[in-house]
């Protein structure tokens, strides 16, 4: 009984029994912890990869930029849910450009889904709350500037690394000889990617089973509907 008691008082601090506050938790913990790290690295350098951004590529982040604003800034629930739909999206977009359809497929099947239920539930929720206090929306700015900063570190850092010959090349030369298959798209797929392609084919049917489920739910509230 006194460890529990003991576990109540010192969680009691952290659990607000909001999301909200959650998540500040969680990303103060990420910039605190990873952004300590990157601060005393000494051997911060230039990437040795050419940074030069082509003019398609700089489209389509300008495009999940201004999404992302929008998603911010507006103050309708139903226009919001299309701004974060509209950025997944175009997070899709850039997977496409980079070449990894698969990645894109999935992104945009999990942003299709995530827009439904926010559809679907878009009735059940309670009225806007009155906007936070002026404090209150600058501290959660200065979150999100710092996340935002210190993942962009992060993902400099991985540039950083030296970058060895590419994993292309050894897929055409062992093709054939380790997984008996000429094509090698196919290979990759279903042989020196399996549980990869395992992870996806999972998603997908879950979202397949969600939407399913969703139609299915809402056919039969229209029918008990009816019978009233």
């Amino acid at each position: 009984m006194g460890l529990f008691v003991l576990a109540r008082r010192q969680a009691a601090p952290f659990q607000g029994e909001a999301l909200p506050w959650y998540l500040t938790i969680m990303l103060l913990t990420l910039i605190g912890v990873v952004g300590w790290g990157e601060i005393v690295l000494p051997d911060w350098r230039w990437p040795g990869i050419s940074l030069a951004p082509r003019l398609h590529e700089v489209g389509v982040v300008v495009l999940i930029f201004i999404c992302m604003v929008a998603a911010v800034l507006l103050r309708s629930r139903l226009a919001t849910i299309a701004a974060l739909g509209a950025t997944g999206y175009s997070i899709s977009l850039l997977y496409l450009v980079f070449g990894a359809p698969d990645l894109a497929m999935v992104q945009l099947l999990i942003e299709s889904l995530t827009a439904i239920l926010f559809v679907v539930a878009f009735h059940r929720l309670p009225p806007l709350a009155d906007p936070d206090p002026r404090s209150k929306r600058l501290f959660h700015a200065a979150i999100a500037i710092s996340g935002g900063m210190v993942m962009t570190a992060l993902i400099w850092l991985a540039l950083m690394v030296e970058a060895g010959p590419r994993i292309s090349d050894y897929y055409a030369q062992h093709s054939v000889a380790k997984a008996l298959g000429h094509n090698v798209v196919n290979v990759i797929v279903v042989d020196f990617r399996g549980m990869d392609t395992l992870g996806e084919i999972t998603v997908l049917a879950i979202a397949a089973l969600g939407g399913a489920i969703l139609i299915r739910e809402r056919r039969r509230r229209q029918r008990r509907e009816r019978q009233i």
